[in-house]
């Protein structure tokens, strides 16, 4: 068996949703030995917070506060990889008569 560290690939660097909308975002990487996956934000103060350990992060009820960077980390016994993806949010407009 030949060890490789994790290769992250097939997301988009940005996804586009609605406020109110639900966003899917499935990070896969190939590698081995066994790879594990974490998602994590920067939050408004610069902070680094962990959303899961999963391949899949959902975002319910997207708001104006969801568009930010997210980052999916790949990690096995002999390497990383890191992908940022943008999620960029926008808000539904309503008209008005004048």
């Amino acid at each position: 068996m030949v060890l490789a560290a994790p290769k992250i690939s097939g997301l988009p660097k940005e996804v586009r949703a609605k406020v109110g909308a639900i966003v899917t975002l499935f990070c896969e990487a190939d590698g081995f030995p066994y790879r594990s996956y974490t998602w994590t934000k920067l939050d408004g103060s610069g902070a680094v917070v962990t959303l899961n350990r999963t391949q899949q992060l959902v975002i319910r009820n997207v708001s104006v506060a969801s568009d930010t960077f997210y980052t999916c980390t790949s990690l096995n016994a002999v390497g990383k990889d890191d992908f940022v993806v943008h999620l960029i949010v926008h808000s539904k407009l309503k008209l008005f008569d004048i």
